[in-house]
C-alpha cells in the first residue's frame, strides 16, 4: 500500500508544522540533514517531512549526502533520481514504494543499505553507477519485477561489488554493462 504526498502531508498537518516553526533556520539554510536526523527514528514522520519537500518541488536529496532511512516509504512517487552527491541510499529508505518503476543512482553513491528497495514491487529497471561497492542483504527484497539493470561498468566492476546474501533478484536480472 502506497499513500499519496498529499495524504500524508495532511495527515500529518500538525507535526509538519511543528517542523516548520522550530526548525525554519535549517529550512532556509537548506540543512535538510539536521532535520532528518533529529527524526531519525521515526518512520512516519520522516517520509511525511520527504512528501512535504517534493510536494513543494524540493528534493532535499540535493543538500546531503545520503539517502535517509526511510526517506520515501510507503510513498506514491513512480520515479526518482538519486543525486550524484549522494554516497550512501539508507536502510529501508524506499521501502514500499510499490509503484517505483525506474530508479536512477548517481554516479557517487558507493553503498546501498539493508532493505532499501524492498517491496518495490513494480520496480523493473535500476540505473547503478560504477562507484557502488557494497549492497547489504536483502536491498532489492520482494522486487520480484526487476528485469534490467543498467550498470556503468565492466562485468569484471560488477563482479567486485561486495553483495551480501539474498540478494538473489540482482543475479536473476539482465545486467547491461557499460551503460
Amino acid at each position: 500500500m502506497v499513500y499519496s504526498l498529499d495524504f500524508v502531508i495532511e495527515t500529518h498537518k500538525e507535526d509538519l508544522k511543528r517542523i516548520i516553526a522550530e526548525y525554519s533556520e535549517e529550512l532556509n539554510n537548506k540543512n535538510f540533514t539536521g532535520i532528518y536526523k533529529k527524526f531519525a527514528n521515526d518512520y512516519f514522520l520522516i517520509p511525511a517531512f520527504t512528501a512535504l519537500l517534493l510536494k513543494n518541488n524540493i528534493n532535499p536529496l540535493i543538500y546531503m549526502n545520503e539517502v535517509p532511512k526511510y526517506f520515501a516509504k510507503y510513498l506514491d512517487i513512480k520515479e526518482f533520481v538519486i543525486p550524484d552527491n549522494i554516497a550512501e541510499i539508507e536502510y529501508c529508505a524506499f521501502e514500499n514504494c510499490s509503484i517505483l518503476t525506474d530508479v536512477t543512482i548517481g554516479s557517487g553513491t558507493t553503498i546501498i543499505h539493508n532493505y532499501a528497495f524492498n517491496n518495490c514491487e513494480r520496480l523493473t529497471s535500476i540505473r547503478i553507477p560504477k562507484s557502488i561497492h557494497y549492497i547489504w542483504a536483502d536491498a532489492f527484497r520482494n522486487c520480484s519485477k526487476l528485469k534490467d539493470i543498467y550498470y556503468e561498468g565492466s562485468k569484471k566492476d560488477w563482479e567486485n561489488i561486495e553483495m551480501e546474501d539474498d540478494n538473489y533478484l540482482l543475479y536473476n536480472a539482465t545486467i547491461h554493462y557499460n551503460s
